[in-house]
Formats: structure tokens, sequence, C-alpha cells
């Protein structure tokens, strides 16, 4: 009896652990952070810093691909292959199209696919932008996310009006919108890392970030009237001043010369 006793007393111990351990797993996937990474010596790093692992979406054969997306997804594997030599790779991919790419990425060991419903695949664009608070080394770094807002490149009459997308008549324009919208969310609760919640408006493709203090961005796309039109120039610069930690954002007028997309979008 106390040997039984012992061990449904180490049991016991050991369920209660494991609960903890969820708890603060669970917990982790939903914590918001109080205040602005800037607030709390958060920065954006630059592009070309290491980093851990690569996020992509996936062409969904429904959407404005021609050719029911096959030239796109098979451009879109090949940049999979070559990234997934050196670093792993998330693709992530709407229900109608995952047992497909489950299967071709099956035998990609660095390859990880998940399902996450999406209209658009410009993870940089409706996912989080990751900032770091620095430890004693790159290994102790603590990392969070920034959960910007996206209104499909300006809203209705944005990038995809009506006139643009076909699947604003097959879903809804606003349904495609609230799925993208919560990409950011749910990549951050897939990596169980902490984020900040803003209500301004942003595609990560519109910045640019040297690491070390300064934002490089347009006037042409973050002053459009169709994103953050209560906020003037001056308050557009604060923002993007506070949630990517850095000290001096340099305006360029106008983006791309020439790009298929409409003036609004974050490469025009």
């Amino acid at each position: 009896m106390p040997t039984q006793l012992r061990l449904l007393r180490r049991g016991y111990r050991a369920a209660a652990a494991a609960a903890a351990v969820a708890a603060s797993k669970a917990g982790a996937r939903r914590k918001v952070l109080d205040g602005t990474p800037a607030a709390l010596g958060f920065r954006m790093p630059a592009e070309w810093e290491p980093h851990d692992q690569c996020w992509i979406g996936w062409p969904d054969a429904q959407g404005f691909w021609r050719d029911a997306a096959a030239p796109a997804q098979k451009a879109f594997a090949n940049v999979v292959d070559a990234i997934s030599r050196f670093e792993p790779v998330t693709v992530c991919c709407n229900a109608t199209q995952y047992a497909r790419v489950a299967h071709l990425m099956e035998h990609k060991s660095n390859v990880r696919v998940v399902e996450m419903s999406a209209c658009l695949v410009w993870l940089r664009d409706l996912g989080p932008s990751f900032v770091v608070r620095e430890g004693d080394t790159r290994l102790r770094r603590e990392i969070a996310g920034v959960d910007w807002q996206y209104n499909a490149y300006g809203g209705y009459n944005g990038l995809f009006g009506p006139e643009d997308h076909q699947l604003n008549r097959r879903k809804g324009h606003e349904e495609h919108i609230t799925e993208d919208n919560l990409v950011a969310r749910k990549v951050l609760e897939l990596e169980r890392i902490p984020r900040f919640e803003t209500n301004f408006v942003l595609e990560g493709g519109s910045i640019h970030v040297d690491g070390e203090g300064t934002c490089i961005t347009t006037e042409q796309c973050l002053c459009h009237g169709n994103r953050n039109p209560h906020m003037s120039k001056d308050e557009i610069e604060n923002q993007l001043k506070t949630h990517l930690g850095v000290s001096k954002v340099i305006w360029l007028p106008k983006g791309l010369y020439g790009m298929l997309l409409k003036k609004n979008t974050p490469y025009s």
C-alpha cells in the first residue's frame, strides 16, 4: 500500500506538473503585452539578421492565379525547397489545399505544413512583425510580435475591390479581410510568442528597417487615405517608432515605378 500511495502521489505530481506546463503554454499563446515595443526595450531586427525559420503562404487554386495556380504552386514549391536546405520552413495553406501540400512536402524533413485560412499568400503583409529584446546572448534574446491591423490594402475600394478580385464574389470582401487579419495572431499562437496589439493599419511589406534605429517607407502607401485616415504623417511616424523601436523614419514620396498593383499597395 505505501508503494501504491507513493506511485499515486508521484503520478499526481507528474499530472500536476504536466497540467502546469500545458497551462503555461496556453497562457503564452494568449499573452498580450501591455505597452509598446519601444517602451519595453524591443526593436525590429534587420532583414539580414539571423533568424530561426521562414514562413510562406501557398497559392490557392481558386484565387487570382492563372491556370488554377499550377504555375504559381510550382514556383512556390521550388522556393520552399531552396530555403529548406538552410533553415526550417512553415507553409501555410487553406483547407482545400492542405492534403495536397502535405503530400508534396512529406519527404522534406525541414518543412512543416499548417492549415491557415487566408485569402492571400503574402505572409510578410499579413503576418506579425517580429521584435526582439536583447539578453546577455542571442540565445537569451526575447521575441514578441506586433499584430497590425489589415484591411486589404486600403479596404473595399483598395487593391482588392469587387472589380478586381474574384474572391470577393466567392466569399465576400469583409470575410476574407477578417480571415487575413487573423493570420498574425495565429502565427504567434502557434509559435507561443507574446504579441503587441495595435489598431494601426499596416502591411509588413511596406517597411524596411536596418535594426539600428532607422525605418524606410513611402508616403504613397502609409499616408494613403484608405489606411489610417484619422492620422497625420507625424502621428503615423510615431506609430512606426513606438512599434518598431526605431528613432528615425526615412520617407520616400513614392514606391517602385510600373508595378502591377495599385498606388496604395506596399510595393507601388
